[in-house]
């Protein structure tokens, strides 16, 4: 087969993988991505497309089984100590910068930080009053008037 074909099927293949991972919040195609940079590199000196495939193959398989477990831990790790420094924030004094009104999304500011948040009984709470964070709730805050 032509090189310059070869060539252009590896960066097809790195491309589409490219594309898929940046519309998937996991690392999926990352590791195939690599793979079909090695096997471009592999084609471009002319090597057969058996052993392109193969190297393809293996060193996209070993990226996935070896260094996706390793990011998956780190990451784990990462999201726990965010979830430990934003439970920290029950029970804080902070400052409404939007009003929240009842059954709607407002905003507040505690120490340097902003974060959205609800009020924990649809009580509408004007901007400037000061408030307690009562809870979290997915990505939000749940205040009480102080």
């Amino acid at each position: 087969m032509n090189v310059w074909i070869n060539i252009g099927i590896w960066t097809a293949i790195l491309i589409i993988a490219v594309v898929f991972e940046m519309m998937t919040p996991q690392l999926v195609s990352i590791w195939f991505a690599a793979g079909a940079v090695i096997a471009l590199v592999l084609s471009a000196f002319g090597l057969p497309v058996w052993v392109q495939v193969l190297v393809f193959a293996v060193s996209s398989l070993t990226l996935l089984l070896i260094i996706k477990p390793i990011i998956n831990k780190k990451a784990k790790q990462d999201s726990e100590g965010i979830t430990v420094a934003a439970e920290s924030l029950v029970g804080e004094e902070a400052v409404v910068t939007k009003d929240i009104l009842a059954d709607g999304v407002g905003e507040i500011k505690e120490r340097y930080e902003h974060y959205s948040a609800v009020s924990l009984d649809n009580e509408p709470i004007m901007q400037g009053e000061k408030v307690v964070i009562v809870e979290l709730r997915g990505n939000k805050v749940v205040v009480k008037k102080k």
